[in-house]
């Protein structure tokens, strides 16, 4: 058991979530998802390249979700984001998330 590839597995569903694609596909040049969209999570891309814009994510939740994923899945496991800290980040995420959407529900 090695906590770093629970991290990493956490990581690419994260970037499938985002972009609703599949973690690997045979049919393309580049068959993984997640050098697919290094870009992004490495090089500073905009999210928007790589989103499903079906999903309609707000930009600034877009852009949490890819870095908290690019922590998840680096290259080296020694520099991975521990799963824990990647947890807590997700769960602010959805409590900042969840607060937006009910403080616009009390508005209408």
């Amino acid at each position: 058991y090695d906590p770093s590839s629970d991290g990493y597995g956490l990581g690419v569903m994260i970037v499938v979530a985002l972009t609703s694609l599949p973690p690997f596909d045979s049919s393309l040049p580049d068959p993984v998802l997640v050098t697919r969209c290094y870009g992004v999570l490495f090089h500073g891309e905009p999210v928007s390249t790589v989103a499903d814009p079906l999903l309609n994510y707000p930009s600034e939740t877009a852009a949490e979700l890819a870095a908290v994923a690019s922590g998840l899945v680096h290259v080296s496991r020694r520099h991975r984001l521990p799963v824990t800290l990647a947890l807590r980040r997700l769960e602010a995420l959805l409590a900042r998330y969840t607060a937006s959407n009910e403080a616009e529900e009390a508005r209408r």
